[in-house]
């Protein structure tokens, strides 16, 4: 019994040991997390303050931006600055980016097409087939189709419809899938140009995206390889490297050399099986890197507006340069090669055995092969290659010049007679400079009035976060002209920096609008209040943009704008109660996306007859929707307060409930949602419902947004 006893109690002492040290061991795990959460919100805290240096200009130097525009019959001005300096979009939480820290954020992957929907179909099929290693699952792919240049050409409207059905068909097994339908018809080198923009998207902290055309196959390797490069040439990419390659390259630009012309992929003794510099990049394959891929968008952008770099090796021109000529327009890659020359900077290739590649082109007709002549070289399938996984010392790596010439890869030109020069062509350019010339796609149109200014103010600024690009237009009347004409040179700041305001609204309906809505109804002054929003729509055709979104002053963003539909007309739902829609219509007015100016003609007829007297301008967006083809605007779009408030809602009670912060799959940002569906923008009379409000701004401090501590909210 002793015995028992004795033993008993040694057990008893080994398992209050074992349980003390299983404490300390959760304990110093704790204590290691809280020191990573410790180090994470000390780089996000710096990496905010350089996203906030980097976003807002110092007010000595908006005189030399010059956003203001004066336009025909209208004034330009801006608005007071907000209140809040947070200009991080969103922010990931602490366990992602605990992650993040641990592994980074997988590379991205982009996809241009157009009219080739077989083509695409097999090169989206291939995706599903590469092995992504460590990062499968968090692959972030994105289709991008560009718009027919002629609609009445039924042949290729029919292929890109057909592209467009096979994009949103696809189901990406490897991470998230998005498809960009473009408005209009924006050319090969503006996708490319455009495809991947991660200096304005605050989420994006990937190093490295994927930029293929829809006419190649890549090797199911292709990912391995690009995961090894990385890890083993992060140090160098930026400074001496401008992109990686899965191509196979085989063509030499220089059409002379005193050294004698070389050939690729080089012949060297000793070279097959190494990875290898050289001066061309590759566009069968095309492997962004972060810091050279904004460094050249910023270079295109600010130094070549109106012309063409043109790349010359002894004084002869290279040849894709002479090709540029008679290709106008067409090809971004001259505009690559010069950057690069011009930085002195390489592409990094994989040198594989027996004719490998890693991205085949399967020369198709369209812009570089007038007939089809199938796949160019066969794809690597042996993962135990061990060029797959041979990354020698980046110093010991052969550099190759223009004429594939070994040459050193160190600072300083390439080769003596190596330069780049500009030449200026009378033609559209394919990159347009903001402060210069708006993008003509879309403008954003508002109407305000005095009282409606604090309102006004919020929408500006969030126009100025998300849409930073965009013309924004406002109907106005004279005091708000007059005061945002007057604005000081801090407020322009905060102000979309393009701004056109017009002073359109009448006297004898500002003054009306003290009086209250019941009486400008009466007297048939609503009506004509309402339909300035048609005026300010066709201000904004007048100075050539190709469409136009209309958003009410008491609206604000939460985020940028989706993707308009391909129809002439988009139209907002109500989605309240049934009998509400029957009163006041079942498309809101307070946004509507027109693509040309007889819909708003038909606007203007239709509404001088729609049925009520509140809201004639929206009961007639119902007649307008059949004669017009039309579509929905995203429904996180114009989200507004009737979908909200139990009087108003189909479920006869509030909702504003359902408003939540939820991480996003994929990027593990946090986004305002409402039942599974993200909100872009809100329509809502914030001083008019303050539980709204109130919830909101619960919600805004959770998700970290930007409109988080405002004072408008």
């Amino acid at each position: 019994m002793q015995h028992a006893r004795r033993c008993c109690c040694c057990c008893g002492q080994r398992r209050r040991l074992f349980r003390t040290h299983n404490i300390l061991v959760v304990v110093a795990i704790l204590c290691l997390l809280r020191a990573a959460v410790v180090l994470f919100e000390a780089l996000d805290a710096r990496s905010m303050a350089t996203a906030t240096l980097t976003t807002a200009p110092s007010a000595a130097g908006v005189a030399a931006v010059s956003p203001i525009h004066e336009a025909p019959g209208g004034r330009v001005a801006a608005s007071p600055p907000p209140r809040s300096s947070v200009l991080v979009p969103c922010t990931a939480q602490n366990a992602t980016a605990l992650v993040r820290l641990a592994q980074r954020q997988a590379p991205c992957i982009r996809v241009l097409t157009f009219y080739r929907p077989a083509s695409l179909s097999r090169l989206l099929d291939q995706l599903n087939r590469l092995q992504f290693g460590t990062e499968d699952g968090n692959v972030e792919l994105l289709i991008s189709i560009d718009a027919p240049k002629n609609p009445s050409d039924t042949h290729h409207r029919w292929q890109w419809q057909e592209s467009i059905k096979v994009a949103r068909n696809f189901t990406f097994v490897h991470g998230t899938k998005s498809v960009h339908l473009q408005t209009s018809h924006v050319g090969l080198v503006r996708q490319w140009l455009h495809a991947w923009q991660p200096e304005l998207d605050s989420a994006d902290e990937r190093e490295a995206c994927v930029i293929l055309e829809d006419d190649v196959l890549p090797s199911r390797l292709a990912w391995i390889w690009l995961q090894k490069a990385l890890d083993a040439y992060r140090g160098a990419l930026g400074m001496r490297v401008a992109s990686l390659a899965w191509q196979r390259p085989t063509l030499v630009p220089a059409r002379a050399s005193s050294r004698g012309i070389g050939r690729m992929p080089p012949g060297d003794m000793g070279e097959e099986g190494r990875p290898f510099l050289y001066r061309l990049l590759s566009t069968w394959g095309f492997v962004a890197l972060r810091n050279s891929w904004i460094e050249f968008r910023r270079w295109i952008e600010k130094r070549h507006v109106h012309a063409t770099p043109v790349v010359t090796f002894e004084g002869s021109e290279l040849l894709p340069v002479i090709w540029s000529k008679r290709r106008k327009g067409t090809m971004w890659s001259i505009w690559f090669m010069g950057f690069m020359d011009e930085r002195n900077l390489y592409t990094l290739y994989a040198h594989l055995p027996g004719n490998k590649t890693l991205c085949a082109n399967m020369r198709e007709p369209g812009l570089g092969y007038k007939k089809a002549l199938g796949q160019d070289f066969p794809l690597a399938d042996n993962l135990h290659d061990p060029s797959l996984s041979s990354f020698p010392p980046f110093e010991t790596l052969s550099a190759y010049d223009w004429d594939a010439r070994r040459v050193s890869a160190s600072s300083g030109p390439a080769h003596p007679q190596s330069s780049v020069s500009l030449r200026t062509e009378p033609r559209q350019p394919a990159f347009v400079h903001r402060q210069h010339e708006p993008d003509k796609e879309m403008a954003i149109c508002t109407l305000a009035t005095e009282g409606a200014l604090p309102e006004l103010e919020l929408l500006l600024w969030t126009l100025r976060l998300f849409q930073p690009f965009s013309y924004v237009y406002i109907a106005a009347d004279e005091a708000v002209a007059g005061r945002l004409h007057n604005a000081s040179a801090q407020d322009l700041l905060w102000l979309p920096e393009s701004l056109v305001v017009v002073p359109m609204i009448d006297g004898d309906v500002v003054q009306a609008l003290s009086l209250g809505r019941k009486v400008m109804e009466a007297h048939g002054l609503w009506h004509r209040f309402q339909m300035a929003k048609v005026a300010i729509l066709k201000k904004a055709f007048q100075d050539g943009f190709r469409s136009a979104l209309y958003l009410d002053a008491d609206s604000f963003l939460l985020a940028p704008l989706p993707s308009m539909g391909l129809d002439v007309l988009g139209l907002s739902p109500h989605l309240c109660r049934s009998d509400l829609e029957q009163r006041f219509g079942m498309w809101n007015g307070g946004s509507v996306f027109v693509r040309n100016t007889a819909v708003l003609d038909a606007w203007l007829d239709v509404a001088g007859r729609a049925r009520s007297t509140c809201c004639k301008d929206q009961t007639a967006l119902e007649e307008l929707a059949g004669l017009f083809p039309h579509f929905s605007l995203h429904p996180g779009l114009n989200f507004g307060w009737y979908q909200l408030i139990g009087s108003y809602t189909r479920e006869r009670k509030d909702q504003h409930r359902h408003l939540q912060c939820m991480t996003t799959a994929g990027d593990g940002c946090r986004r305002v949602y409402f039942k599974g569906r993200q909100v872009i923008s809100m329509h809502l009379h914030l001083s008019k419902y303050p539980k709204i409000s109130s919830h909101l701004r619960k919600v805004l401090r959770e998700c970290e947004h930007p409109l988080s501590g405002s004072w408008w909210l």
